[in-house]
């Protein structure tokens, strides 16, 4: 059985807004918005 490789990305942006349950809303610098 082959095991799932994790792999992770490190991405800069700006804390948008500020949301119920210690949740953020992040722009990135491409202008996407993130959770």
């Amino acid at each position: 059985m082959n095991q799932a490789k994790e792999e992770h990305i490190e991405v800069e942006g700006v804390v948008a807004s500020v949301l119920a349950g210690t949740m953020f809303r992040v722009e990135l610098d491409n202008k996407h918005m993130v959770l």
